[in-house]
């Protein structure tokens, strides 16, 4: 190479020793006295030179390699780029185009629908015409002279001249279905009360009668009234209504559906809404209507908002059929079959306006008969649903209404149901959703619970809170009875130990997880809209998970013994179940989270080991097998509980044990895990408390983790372990959750509730306005009211933020409400057996 050559001229050019005398000596003398010692100085500075010049075309010639290298790398990485890009372009075009065929098939399934509606809604107007006599339609002042379709009510029957109805008043007592029995011989039905005025009449009739009204096998269960019908099931009244002092009207004999009036007045029952109700209608006609000729017009609906609106719907009624109907804001979405009725609601970008302001909406169109229409149009707010819970009253005398956190925290799970809903959901702002959820062979995997403010299913996790609100029931069902919930308790715990079933597609094979996580929280909106991809998740022989196996056979097993009298079917099933889940779990082991690796990052497992524990602890309490006790023994972490969570079953498999053996090993622990708890505790593992007295355990779902241990403490002390002490603690942990520092954790429940908890169904507005990230990100109260979620609860310092951004603090889950609500059940029962302190 080159730079060799410029070496070799400068050995011969600067090596003395290559150069002969006598040249040196010519040299010399052509020099005529030039100073040497300056010349060598000279050629040491070429040295010097040409040695820099030298290293620098060596470095550039390194610099050139790699810059061939990293353009090469780089050249590599573009085509891979395009590569990928390319196939995504294909496939967003091939997504775009099916879907575009789905929604077009979609809207025309719509239209249909509505027209049959329309038609439908035609033939029950004439049908309600010819067959409802007691119908007086419109209000009359003065009830004499009625003829034609103004006619007089039946005989002892009295009408309503503002809700043009007749009633009829009867002192007998007889059952429901008696009533409506005599109802129905006279083509009439048994009345619902739709309104407080129509309610205040009712009332006012009766005080001026002393009418008493029809007993409907009715009875008391702690101030909540039930309709018994004929196959012993109950339904809620949505609230209940005395004219006069309860205790004063009414003796409540002994006996599941016997009443009997003292005074002659009316007991009046207001059935729960199934539709929703709007807060806001308003309601004005098209004005600024121009016509354009040939029946086209424009024209403007202009609504004056007096309360602020998350999402909306628009119903306008044209004087003619209308067609080719456009509209500034919002979309159409369907129209009655004669073209009259049109329906717009909000696009995800114009659904918040707020009170105060001017909402405008320019419609076009063209009208039959070759004129401009007159039209009226009513907004809706789809933002407020207006349903509520009825006030329950608190006999106890308890500083907290523990019947009411009991209540409102199952309905809390029945908001978290996923697939098709029972005919009786008690939550009318959610449907039926995922109802495509399958496993890889097509197995059936709808139904369970959405996880928490998402819509992911997340078997671990469910499964954990399903043993703990199945233990809460066995040991507490008196509170659960005394409450009027015992009923609704069976069917809530029944839910998810249905799904777990259906989970259980093999011997070795268990399904874990329902929904991409990544995907799912990429989307904010109701579950009922979901179009995502919910892949399913299992563990088999080869992909093992002991702990999620373990948990899911925990809460069958208890499950079994809570439904053993209730259902002796559908508690052998489960037992059938979790007996051949937990040989699963104990044959292959390995951590669930290992082996689904999609779970890891949302719920990832420490160990399996004391799953295993706890769950043939379970199974010995239910089969009284031996070799289960030895199981759970074996298998047992010994030492004190870090605490009680979904991922750690320490705590209740000790309490578990001590009350199966009485062994003195599982007391120590026991007691070591509650001074740890306790304030006062060792220092080295003493639990750190906030200023405000709550036991602080980790900064995610604060609450979630006192109120398990309080859980945990009240299941110790009814094993004789310091009743008094480890009461009055769990007591002063869920009381921080009701409000002892003034302000409640539980949404819809106490003084200053949260109202803006992280959960995207009670963030979106009522169908068919959109729900997306705006919901999330809009300021005040979420459209519906999530009543009885626990919120994650506080920092270290006490302090909190009530926003729908904060899931930290503010986010809801199954489990953060599991133990919460087996406490309070607990402290029910200590108030019922006079052992609870005031």
């Amino acid at each position: 190479m080159w730079f060799v050559v410029i070496l070799s001229f400068l050995s011969y050019a600067c090596n003395g020793s290559l150069v002969d005398q006598s040249t040196q000596s010519s040299v010399n003398a052509e020099l005529n006295g030039t100073d040497i010692t300056k010349i060598n100085i000279e050629v040491e500075v070429m040295k010097g030179h040409f040695h820099a010049l030298l290293l620098r075309v060596i470095n550039n010639e390194h610099e050139l390699t790699s810059l061939k290298g990293q353009t090469q790398q780089m050249e590599h990485e573009l085509e891979n780029t395009k590569r990928t890009f390319s196939c995504e372009i294909e496939g967003l075009r091939d997504v775009t185009i099916q879907f575009e065929q789905e929604l077009n098939e979609t809207i025309n399934a719509l239209n249909t629908i509505n027209d049959t509606i329309q038609d439908l809604s035609h033939r029950v107007s004439v049908i309600d015409d010819k067959y409802s006599p007691l119908e007086i339609p419109g209000s009359y002042g003065n009830e004499s002279g009625l003829t034609g379709d103004k006619r007089e009510c039946p005989l002892n029957w009295t009408r309503s001249v503002d809700f043009g109805a007749c009633y009829f008043f009867s002192d007998e007592r007889m059952s429901w279905n008696d009533a409506q029995a005599q109802c129905s011989k006279q083509n009439g039905s048994l009345a619902d009360i739709y309104s407080e005025k129509e309610d205040r009449w009712v009332a006012d009739y009766c005080n001026q009668t002393e009418g008493n009204g029809i007993w409907i096998g009715g009875k008391r269960d702690h101030g909540v009234f039930k309709w018994f019908t004929s196959n012993g099931k109950t339904k809620d009244m949505n609230y209940t209504q005395w004219i006069t002092d309860l205790e004063n009207v009414v003796t409540w004999p002994k006996g599941p559906t016997k009443m009997f009036s003292k005074t002659k007045k009316l007991l009046i029952l207001i059935l729960h809404l199934k539709e929703p109700i709007y807060m806001l209608d308003i309601s004005v006609p098209m004005t600024q209507i121009r016509d354009q000729g040939n029946g086209q017009f424009e024209g403007h609906l202009t609504f004056a908002l007096t309360e602020e609106v998350v999402g909306w719907e628009v119903v306008v009624t044209f004087s003619a059929p209308v067609t080719g109907l456009s509209q500034w804001m919002g979309t159409a979405i369907r129209h009655s079959a004669d073209n009259k009725v049109h329906y717009i609601v909000n696009l995800e970008y114009d659904g918040i306006q707020h009170a105060g302001t001017t909402f405008d909406i320019t419609v076009r169109g063209t009208a039959a008969g070759g004129s401009a229409p007159t039209a009226t149009a009513i907004l809706k707010n789809m933002g407020i649903d207006g349903f509520t819970v009825p006030p329950i009253i608190n006999s106890d005398g308890t500083p907290y209404n523990y019947d009411e956190v009991i209540t409102k925290s199952i309905l809390f799970y029945a908001a978290q149901r996923s697939g098709k809903l029972p005919a009786d959901n008690p939550i009318p702002w959610r449907g039926d959703s995922a109802l495509q959820d399958s496993g890889d062979n097509g197995e059936d995997l709808t139904g369970g619970w959405y996880d928490a403010g998402d819509n992911v299913k997340f078997g671990f996790p469910m499964a954990a809170s399903t043993t703990l609100l199945s233990w809460s029931l066995l040991q507490y069902k008196d509170a659960y009875q005394a409450s009027g919930q015992l009923d609704a308790m069976y069917d809530c715990i029944r839910w998810p130990l249905e799904w777990l079933i259906k989970c259980h597609t093999g011997t070795n094979e268990l399904y874990v997880q329902v929904g991409d996580g990544q995907k799912d929280h990429g989307v904010w909106g109701r579950p009922e809209d979901m179009k995502m991809d919910r892949p399913s998740y299992k563990i088999t022989a080869s992909k093992p998970g002991s702990d999620a196996a373990g948990e899911y056979a925990a809460a069958m097993a208890v499950g079994s013994i809570v439904f053993k009298d209730k259902d002796p079917a559908f508690s052998a099933k489960l037992l059938t179940h979790a007996k051949q889940i937990y040989d699963f779990a104990k044959t292959y082991k390995g951590k669930y989270s290992t082996s689904v690796p999609e779970a890891a990052a949302y719920y990832n497992s420490d160990n399996y080991v004391d799953e295993l524990s706890w769950a043939a602890a379970w199974l010995y309490m239910a089969t009284n097998t031996s070799q289960y006790l030895t199981d759970a023994e074996s298998s047992y972490l010994s030492g004190a509980a870090w605490g009680q969570s979904w991922d750690e079953k320490n705590a209740g498999t000790m309490i578990l044990l001590y009350k199966i053996t009485s062994k003195d090993k599982y007391k120590q622990d026991i007691e070591a895990t509650f001074t740890n708890w306790l304030p006062g505790g060792t220092q080295s593992r003493r639990i750190p408390y906030t200023a405000k007295k709550l036991a602080f355990r980790s900064v995610w779902g604060s609450l979630r983790y006192a109120s398990n241990m309080a859980f945990m403490a009240l299941l110790a002390a009814e094993t004789g372990l310091h009743p008094t002490e480890y009461r009055n603690w769990a007591k002063s942990q869920i009381g921080y959750a009701l409000g002892d520092t003034g302000r409640s954790f539980v949404v819809g429940f106490g003084v200053n509730p949260p109202t803006q908890p992280h959960h995207r169904a009670s963030s979106c507005p009522l169908i068919p306005a959109p729900c997306s990230w705006a919901n999330q990100q809009e300021k005040g109260a979420n459209p519906h009211t999530l009543y009885g979620a626990l919120v994650g609860g506080p920092d270290q310092n006490d302090r909190y933020t009530d926003s729908r951004t904060n899931y930290i603090n503010n986010e809801v889950a199954c489990d953060y409400n599991a133990g919460f609500q087996g406490a309070v059940a607990g402290l029910k029962s200590l108030h019922l057996r006079n052992l609870l302190d005031k």
